[in-house]
């Protein structure tokens, strides 16, 4: 299998913005609400530093959206693999390269959430050493764990 971690810049998401688009539906049949365009082009602090998408061969299969929430702590505001790619470590590629790029720029603490019933979402996260912290509500109403790990 042929992949490569890009990094997402404003720019490049204006270009590829029908390819983040499409994988979507990836996100909602896990009954997430999904992205419009003006979310995706959202400036965050730190969202251009701290987001990638991955490719196989030359398609868009999966990108995870980053951003700095203080000092020292980063989230994951989605990551998304393409369902006929998943179970093949791409995720897990996805979380290393962000967190990676964490650390080089000085954040030592990623926090994200999960909705409860996501189950293969949570045990994900639990088997790259995220911590349950808590849950929260999300705008939605829905019950979402949150997980924080830091990062050495």
């Amino acid at each position: 299998m042929r992949n490569r971690i890009e990094r997402i810049s404003k720019d490049y998401m204006n270009k590829n913005l029908t390819e983040f688009r499409s994988i979507e539906f990836n996100w909602t049949d896990i009954g997430e609400r999904p992205w419009d365009e003006s979310s995706f082009l959202l400036d965050l602090a730190g969202k251009w530093d701290l987001s990638f998408a991955i490719k196989h061969n030359k398609s868009m299969v999966g990108y995870i959206i980053g951003s700095q929430e203080s000092d020292k702590r980063a989230k994951v505001n989605k990551i998304v693999v393409d369902k006929s790619y998943r179970c093949k470590g791409l995720g897990r590629k996805l979380i290393q390269r962000f967190e990676k790029s964490c650390l080089a720029t000085g954040l030592y603490e990623v926090e994200l959430k999960a909705m409860i019933e996501n189950v293969p979402a949570n045990r994900f996260y639990s088997g790259l050493g995220y911590e349950l912290s808590g849950c929260i509500d999300g705008y939605d109403k829905k019950t979402r764990n949150v997980y924080v790990k830091r990062l050495k």
